[in-house]
This record gives structure tokens, sequence and C-alpha cells, in this order.
């Protein structure tokens, strides 16, 4: 190694050893970190969440239960149903049950899954994404691959642009 790379790699490493002292001063002056005097290993009861517009919700009661139980004010929690949400104002939040829509969505062709665009569950997605609504679809761990993939050819869809997939390693599972 040159003159040159051997003073490069001593100011890296100085540069580098300067940051992690950085970093654990600040670590032993502000100590461990709590959220709301509880350590992150204690089990709380549901804090309220600041959400302050209607959530439209399309799915099975236990998804609405769910809400409620994590502090979302029951009152601002809409349960629709698939027909409605061309009727819901612009720039709504909805989450949708992957159960209630995945079935009309999913082709699986010789082990190979396709999104049915042309199905009338896709056109409502990409509707609901081009109009502005904030759209979250709820499922299983196991359908994470699908409902990306959905909502990523959904909006695509919406505003005329392409997407390109790149393939991820599995989520660790909880």
């Amino acid at each position: 190694m040159g003159g040159f790379g051997l003073r490069l790699l001593v100011v890296a490493l100085s540069v580098v050893a300067l940051v992690l002292v950085f970093v654990l001063a600040l670590h032993i002056v502000n100590g461990p970190k709590t959220i709301n005097r509880a350590s992150l290993g204690t089990v709380n009861g549901p804090a309220p969440i600041g959400i302050n517009t209607p959530i439209y919700v399309v799915g099975p009661t236990t998804l609405i239960q769910g809400l409620t139980s994590i502090g979302i004010n029951q009152s601002l929690i809409r349960p629709v149903g698939l027909s409605e949400l061309p009727s819901l104002p612009n720039n709504s939040l909805v989450l949708i049950d992957w159960s209630v829509i995945g079935p009309g969505l999913i082709i699986n062709g010789g082990g190979l899954v396709h999104v049915n665009v042309s199905s009338t569950n896709f056109k409502l997605i990409r509707e609901l994404i081009g109009r502005g609504d904030f759209v979250v679809i709820h499922g299983n761990s196991s359908d994470v691959p699908l409902i990306e993939y959905t909502l990523a050819l959904a909006w695509s869809r919406a505003y005329n642009t392409s997407i390109v997939a790149i393939p991820m390693p599995k989520y660790p599972s909880a």
C-alpha cells in the first residue's frame, strides 16, 4: 500500500473512531432510552393515537376491534363495503382486509402467481390511489409479497409509470 493509501486509511479510521467515541459519550450521558417512563419491554395499555381523520375500513369486525385496541377513536372508524369505496371523498384513509379483495385479484396459473389487472378489485384499488387516497391493505405475513406487488402495480397504473420488482429476502416472522 502506497503512502497516500496509508494516509487515507489512517484518516478514515480516525474519523470512524471519533464518531464511535462521540456516540458512546452521548449514550453514557443520556442513559438508556425509555418511552413514557416505561422501558421498551414493558407492556402498557393502549395509548390514544393522534389521528383525526376518518378511517374507512373494509373487512371483518376483528379488524375494527384491532384498531380500537391500539387507541384509535372508534368514532373515526367507518365500516364500509367495497361498493361504497368509489363514493368516498378524495384523499381518504382506506384500510382494506386482504381476505376481502385478494381472492378476486390473484391468478395462480401453473405455479406462477399474477395480479389480475382487469379485475374489479384491482381497478378499484387503482382508482383509490389515483384520486389521492391513502390505501392500506391488511393481511397475513404470508401475503405481504402479494400485497406489496398489488399496491405497487396499482400505483404504477394509477400514475401511468412502470415498476421494477426486486426480490427481497422473506420478512422475519415475529
